[in-house]
């Protein structure tokens, strides 16, 4: 409902009022008592700091990532039932890595490392990792093969049986096969949403509708804001109709010495009909 109003709305002003109207509306109703939260449970991890949370809705249960405290070293993934906080299965990790951006599948998580090194020039390649959700036994480990990707810099989506990865030094997307645990496609730019039969995905200002072989049917470039720093930011789909955000940020330079004189930003919210890829 917000994105509708924000696509409906002529100028940036008529956004920012908007917006600002629906965090006044929020604030209300947390001083008003309408948003109140009691706690059912808690669970403690004296040794280690929580990185990551997601909930498995399927088995009940609330899985948890941790980072290593710079006296431990090492850190772990827990599986918590949602009822009582019991810990159903725990995972250890290597000494100084943690798990990093955690991805739900049907029966497997998944999920890459966050390296804790203590020597600071090492470099460690950041691979897929999966392991089984019933009790936390590894299942595979999956590292690119081509040298100019570096390693995974994150995991951006589960669908089926594939896991889409962001490279960490090529920034581009890659469709991983969780049953051969090889590299299915490839394209550049980011994953924004998964469809039914494929996939969204952005590249700077452009948007593209992706089949389930990375091949793009559709797509569409926003003609606005037009500057090379503009990349899409948030993106929901409802119903037939996808809202989105694109912002920009740019500098003016001064004319004697070429330096920053000020910093610029701007945002701009679309409607984009999910089917025919039209502006709305």
């Amino acid at each position: 409902e917000l994105y509708g109003l924000l696509a409906k709305a002529k100028t940036t002003a008529e956004q920012s009022k908007i917006l600002n109207n629906y965090r006044g509306g929020l604030e209300a109703a947390d001083r008003e008592g309408q948003i109140n939260l009691q706690e059912v449970w808690q669970a403690a991890f004296a040794d280690e700091h929580v990185q990551d949370v997601l909930i498995d809705s399927k088995r009940g249960q609330l899985i948890v990532s941790t980072s290593p405290r710079e006296e431990v070293k090492r850190a772990g993934i827990y599986a918590l039932d949602l009822k009582d906080g019991k810990q159903c299965w725990s995972a250890p990790m290597k000494k100084n890595q943690s798990a990093f951006i955690m991805r739900l599948g049907e029966s497997a998580m998944f999920f890459t490392t966050d390296s804790h090194s203590e020597n600071e020039d090492h470099y460690r390649q950041k691979s897929v990792y999966a392991i089984d959700l019933e009790n936390g036994q590894s299942l595979w480990k999956w590292l690119p093969e081509n040298e100019d990707d570096g390693g995974v810099e994150r995991i951006e989506g589960v669908s089926d049986s594939l896991v889409l990865a962001k490279s960490e030094w090529s920034s581009r997307l890659l469709a991983l096969n969780t049953k051969t645990q090889k590299e299915a496609w490839r394209t550049n730019g980011s994953l924004q949403a998964i469809l039914d039969d494929g996939f969204l995905v952005s590249n700077k200002r452009e948007l593209l509708w992706l089949d389930k072989n990375g091949l793009v049917q559709k797509k569409v470039k926003f003609p606005f804001p037009k500057k090379n720093e503009s990349h899409i930011n948030n993106l929901f789909v409802l119903n037939d109709v996808i809202y989105l955000s694109v912002y920009a940020f740019w500098h003016t330079y001064t004319k004697k010495d070429f330096s920053v004189s000020k910093d610029h930003s701007q945002v701009v919210f679309y409607a984009v009909g999910r089917y025919d890829a039209k502006v709305r």
